[in-house]
């Protein structure tokens, strides 16, 4: 994900945070052959909740579903 996109989704949030954050994937994924991910769909906030305790990251709602994936 590129850093405008990050701003976009997280619009309170400063640039900084957000570019150490990348910075801080880059360096521990850098040499990471798997680049697979689980994907998962809520239709309710506890299931969006469930996903993200369960370690999943948000990436985007449409359609009131919310989408979310988590590294293999």
């Amino acid at each position: 994900m590129e850093t405008a996109e990050l701003v976009v989704q997280n619009p309170n949030k400063s640039i900084q945070n957000t570019q150490v954050y990348i910075r801080i994937d880059r360096a521990i994924f850098q040499n990471t052959v798997n680049d697979k991910y689980h994907a998962k769909v809520a239709k309710t906030k506890k299931k969006s909740l469930q996903l993200l305790e369960a370690g999943f990251e948000y990436v985007l709602q449409k359609d009131d579903l919310d989408y979310f994936e988590k590294r293999k």
